[in-house]
């Protein structure tokens, strides 16, 4: 199930990376570098280039973001990178769930409100929620999102 919240995965690099981190060894100092694979990983696993980091991130920011900033259709855009549609979709769910914008993606008062803290999105609903509803934990909010 997901928890529709950012974190750190293990993931493969690709070869570039694998091949620029392996040149680092001795840059310095005479220097080794170990893969701690099977030489067939290394070939047939990792893809040659890297995939782009947008393709890879939460583009909830991105969308909320954009309506901050004025932009209507988000879909508009031009971008370096083209990203899937539904992995836009999927972000603007998740920001109707989280009450930060309507079914029309229009920001909510409390997409405005949350818009002014530049804290990731989520935790700065934390901290708007724990303000309004008087859970009296503000100051730990903060401390999280520090």
């Amino acid at each position: 199930s997901s928890t529709q919240c950012s974190r750190l995965k293990t993931v493969f690099i690709s070869k570039q990376a694998a091949d620029q981190r392996a040149s680092r060894a001795g840059r310095l100092q005479n220097g080794e570098c170990f893969r701690l694979s099977p030489r067939a990983d290394f070939d047939q696993l990792l893809a040659e280039l890297p995939v782009s980091e947008f393709l890879k991130s939460d583009l909830s920011y991105f969308y909320f973001y954009c309506k901050t900033i004025g932009i209507s259709n988000v879909c508009d855009v031009d971008l370096l990178t083209v990203y899937d549609r539904n992995r836009l979709e999927q972000a603007v769910q998740l920001l109707v769930n989280l009450g930060l914008v309507n079914w029309e993606g229009e920001l909510t008062d409390t997409g405005r409100v949350v818009s002014a803290f530049p804290l990731d999105i989520r935790l700065s609903l934390v901290l708007v929620t724990s303000f309004e509803k008087g859970f009296a934990c503000s100051k730990e909010v903060i401390i999280i999102g520090n």
